[in-house]
């Protein structure tokens, strides 16, 4: 069955791996998946949605996953595990309103550097950070 954190994982793993080989576009495309898999998680848990609740409210809107996140915040249990996007992933965000999966049909997939990509790198980290501890804590990652 699909869930928000493998696919966190296997994004992180991916990305990481094409860094490392300079494929930088391609690596900063599949680091936003894990930190939008990282809000879908949060937004999902604090409300009690599944997979498909999320997937269905939510699509790939980093905007909307942000302006939940700074609601849930205040409102959620699961406060501790929750980042300032617009600080703590503010490479990532970038552009986010822009933020699209058709954004891998680019014709300028040299538009990233390894600059950009070391910060996204880092970026992801920390969301993968978050849920790992969460998993640690023992709560059941959707």
């Amino acid at each position: 069955m699909d869930n928000y954190y493998d696919t966190a994982k296997r994004m992180y793993k991916s990305s990481e791996t094409l860094h490392n080989n300079s494929e930088y576009h391609n690596a900063c495309y599949l680091a936003r998946y894990v930190v939008e898999c990282y809000a879908k998680i949060i937004v999902g848990l604090s409300y009690g949605f599944t997979y498909n609740d999320i997937k269905r409210n939510f699509s790939h809107d980093l905007r909307r996953l942000d302006d939940e996140l700074q609601y849930v915040f205040a409102h959620s249990s699961y406060s501790i595990y929750i980042v300032d996007m617009r600080v703590d992933f503010s490479s990532l965000l970038s552009g986010y309103s822009k933020w699209n999966p058709t954004i891998r049909y680019t014709e300028n997939s040299r538009e990233r550097n390894l600059s950009d990509s070391t910060n996204f790198q880092n970026q992801s980290q920390i969301a993968m950070q978050k849920l790992a501890q969460m998993e640690i804590d023992g709560y059941t990652l959707i």
